[in-house]
């Protein structure tokens, strides 16, 4: 199927234009990229800026963020979205904004080094870098994090045209009359959307519906997955694609010796780099508690997973309590 569906992927990306120079992020208000002083900041959008100084850095609010999502949804869409957390209005934005302009999209705590001319090339269409660890083989993913488009790219469009119509189809639940499976009484249904179901599922789903011709689960087995690793191998340079451990090598960050990061010095081998993750985590904490937002720390330990893998309720992978109390090992065998 892969093989069938290779030509007419090839020719739909072919026929897009260049990514434009724009890098596009979003916070609850916008954000001085050179005026801040926050070492998350610092290393991340910042860094981008000075690795990329041809490239313009452009930080939507909750408001424009908003806004963008009425100008650009018909309407009905737009009303299931309104009142949405950010967080999940941030989900459904990224992909609206990258259809109609291109460019990359990244979360505000992702880090930057790196040029982008030297992670692409000027035939590259899409960027969908992945998460696939040596540490745990059985898990991959492609992260939602980090997406590069050209405009009106229609692995872009498949994405979020899956998204809506499965955002129409879980609201309308929302207030039917049910019995409830605990008590046998009468009940309004709560329905609504799942976060989880329409991010990170829904994203992989109709990335892997374009690429290879059918929907894929994340975390395909060996045979599957040596399928989907062909075929983005196929479409190179169109698609760019790296293999991330975050937050220190990823596509667009590599840790350079000497050098320091959150006031660690980078030092061959790992030992550094769990200095630096609480300094990145305090970072975090410190960007949110200056928006009047709550501790980050504060916001894993609330919204571990919430969705949890496609029923609802905590994954055991990502519980972090369990994961200390087993030893990471163990929480990652298949």
């Amino acid at each position: 199927m892969a093989d069938a569906t290779l030509p007419a992927v090839r020719a739909a990306l072919e026929t897009l234009d260049p990514l434009p120079h724009v890098l596009h992020a979003t916070w609850k208000t916008r954000i001085d990229v050179f005026h801040n002083d926050n070492e998350l900041i610092y290393h991340g959008l910042r860094g981008f800026a000075e690795a990329n100084p041809g490239w313009r850095i452009e930080v939507s609010s909750d408001e424009d963020v908003d806004s963008y999502l009425q100008q650009k949804l018909p309407r009905p869409d737009y009303n299931l979205t309104r009142r949405v957390h950010p967080v999940e209005k941030s989900d459904l934005w990224r992909l609206v904004k990258l259809y109609h302009e291109g460019g990359i999209y990244t979360d505000i705590d992702r880090l930057h080094n790196q040029r982008v001319e030297d992670v692409t090339s000027e035939e590259t269409k899409l960027i969908l870098p992945a998460f696939h660890p040596t540490w745990a083989p059985q898990k991959f993913d492609f992260t939602q994090d980090f997406i590069g488009s050209s405009p009106f790219n229609p692995v872009i469009f498949h994405i979020l045209d899956l998204a809506l119509r499965r955002r129409r189809r879980c609201e309308a639940f929302r207030g039917r009359s049910t019995i409830s499976a605990a008590t046998g009484e009468p009940m309004s249904q709560r329905g609504g959307c799942s976060v989880f179901g329409l991010g990170p599922l829904t994203y992989f789903e109709a990335c892997t519906k374009f690429l290879v011709g059918r929907p894929l689960a994340r975390n395909p087995n060996a045979a599957t997955l040596g399928i989907l690793l062909k075929q983005l191998d196929s479409l190179a340079p169109m698609v760019a694609t790296y293999n991330e451990t975050l937050p220190f090598n990823t596509m667009m960050f590599r840790p350079t010796l000497t050098r320091t990061v959150f006031g660690v010095a980078v030092t061959k081998g790992g030992a550094w780099q769990a200095s630096a993750i609480k300094g990145w985590e305090a970072s975090k904490d410190a960007l949110y508690r200056a928006s009047n937002l709550p501790d980050s720390s504060l916001k894993r330990k609330k919204n571990i997973d919430l969705a949890g893998p496609g029923m609802g309720g905590p994954s055991a992978w990502t519980n972090l309590g369990a994961a200390r109390r087993k030893g990471m090992a163990a929480m990652f065998k298949p």
